[in-house]
């Protein structure tokens, strides 16, 4: 479905189109989709970030110099 600018009317039918309204509810179909896509990848990276905090982190070894 396109939208008539100059008349605020859709290429199928003569019913008028609020363009604010129909802005909404593209931008709120597209964060649903968003969503969907992405919480795979927040998924993964909780699993990286909760592997990482359950490894033990190595405790790094002063080095010393002697100077003589």
């Amino acid at each position: 479905m396109s939208i008539n600018k100059d008349k605020g009317t859709t290429e199928d039918t003569s019913i008028p189109v609020d363009l604010k309204i129909w802005k909404e509810a593209l931008v709120r179909e597209m964060r649903q989709l968003m969503r969907e896509e992405l919480e795979p990848l927040h998924e993964c990276l909780d699993q990286v970030e909760n592997a990482r905090v359950e490894q033990p982190q190595p405790v790094p070894q002063a080095r010393f110099y002697y100077v003589t």
